[in-house]
């Protein structure tokens, strides 16, 4: 399990569950897996940081004084 993204309670919630089970925290192993990218996930993630880009481009070009974030949202 990834202990460090549980709560006391959520982990006690499983313990009652599951009595007499044993949990191994294996959130160094995925923690060392994601810091790894692969070109394809690379990629993607240029992608997304052109599309936030371009997202923060719109509202630069639509704000104006007086604007309301619904307003700015909307466009």
């Amino acid at each position: 399990m990834e202990l460090d993204i549980l709560t006391v309670q959520q982990f006690e919630a499983l313990r009652k569950a599951f009595p007499g089970t044993d949990f191994a925290n294996i959130s160094p192993i995925i923690l060392d897996q994601r810091k790894k990218k692969d070109p394809e996930e690379l990629e993607r993630i240029r992608r997304a940081c052109d599309a936030i880009h371009q997202g923060h481009e719109a509202v630069l070009s639509n704000l104006r004084e007086g604007i309301t974030e619904l307003e700015l949202a909307a466009l």
